[in-house]
């Protein structure tokens, strides 16, 4: 059982982390996103049977489109040179290129690539990579001298005369960028003492005042409650509460006045589900770090379904950054936002938001006269 001194001292440690917040600033919050470039890789092979004779007969050869597939919208062919581009320096090398011949609605590609030579044993003997390069359709990449021409009809590269040359193209298919759920609790100290608060929230032994929610209990400390909200304070000096020790919340569940209370103890938000209920409970008891830890949270969440629901609890919590982040959603998916039933529903429920997202609207139109 702990000692009276050894509570004391944990008290005395709480209100030093108090101070230490005030010293280092407001929390720190925390968003996680996560980006994915999503790549897709083409492969292709081409061989070149009685290469020798080529080289005497031919100045450029060109490979079949590939990849083959009328649902591939990226089409490209390879080219060679086999005695060389028209450049002097190049005369006695191998040239050889990818050209872009087809893509979505004429738009660049990012892509890179690999050209190499393959032996009798498909082992690549030359190869040459591109790091990720803009491809426009019908401009081409490559290397004027891929390879020494001797060096291959010489020296034994090729077998049964035949050049084989594999291509690997990777394409950025897509990039996506989404917020991954926050699992880490938001510290507002950076002290070492953060069990400090959680010891005495958990740790009934000395508590002077008892919640009431939902016809359960939670102790707690006057001095504790106090010191973080002056709405407590407040209530703790008025005479009525003097006389009795215990306080009865009946506007909120039992979970979210359980969270609050332990924010109170320990500066961290653990259920972030709670969060629309933890805002309005941040509003009325004026818990300043509470209140921008949910208006942070769930403008990370918003969708064009809930921006009504989340528009009017801002409103009524009077959350300046989290409503402006909800009109920036609104006027960025007008049509859609217009057809949800939680928006429709404004009007009657409440007409001033309505107003008030016209007015938005309207000042975007004035700032950029040229949006339709």
């Amino acid at each position: 059982m702990r000692t009276l001194e050894n509570v004391l001292h944990i008290i005395f440690l709480f209100h030093f982390k108090c101070l230490q917040s005030v010293l280092f600033g407001p929390s720190n919050i925390v968003t996680r996103c996560r980006t994915n470039y999503q790549m897709k890789k083409i492969l292709f092979e081409w061989t070149i049977e009685n290469f020798s004779v080529c080289c005497e007969l031919e100045k450029k050869l060109e490979s079949s489109i590939f990849p083959e597939g009328a649902n591939e919208n990226l089409k490209w062919f390879l080219r060679m040179y086999p005695k060389g581009s028209a450049k002097a320096e190049s005369k006695n090398y191998l040239g050889l290129f990818l050209m872009l011949v087809s893509c979505r609605e004429s738009q660049a590609v990012k892509a890179k690539c690999k050209l190499s030579i393959l032996n009798a044993k498909r082992e690549e003997i030359i190869k040459m990579k591109l790091n990720m390069h803009q491809f426009i359709c019908g401009q081409d990449w490559g290397y004027e001298q891929f390879i020494r021409r001797d060096s291959l009809l010489d020296n034994g590269l090729l077998s049964d005369d035949k050049l084989t040359i594999f291509c690997e193209i990777s394409v950025m298919d897509n990039v996506t960028s989404s917020n991954d759920p926050v699992t880490i609790p938001f510290e507002i100290s950076k002290c070492e003492l953060d069990n400090v608060g959680l010891l005495l929230f958990e740790n009934s032994e000395f508590s002077d005042i008892t919640v009431l929610v939902d016809g359960r209990e939670i102790k707690a400390h006057k001095a504790i409650l106090a010191a973080q909200s002056r709405v407590f304070s407040a209530m703790f000096k008025s005479e009525m509460t003097e006389k009795r020790n215990n306080v009865k919340i009946e506007d909120m569940d039992f979970e979210t006045v359980r969270e609050m209370l332990q924010f109170i103890y320990t500066g961290k938000v653990e259920k972030l589900e709670k969060m629309p209920n933890l805002l309005y409970a941040a509003e009325k008891y004026e818990l300043k770090n509470l209140k921008v830890i949910c208006e942070k949270i769930l403008g990370t969440r918003l969708t064009i379904e809930n921006v009504a629901k989340i528009l009017i609890l801002a409103d009524l919590c009077r959350a300046d950054y989290l409503k402006a982040q909800v009109l920036d959603i609104i006027k960025t998916h007008l049509t859609d936002v217009l057809n949800t039933e939680g928006y429709k529903s404004l009007a009657n429920s409440h007409p001033h938001l309505m107003l008030e997202t016209l007015q938005a609207l309207a000042t975007q139109n004035i700032d950029h006269p040229g949006n339709e």
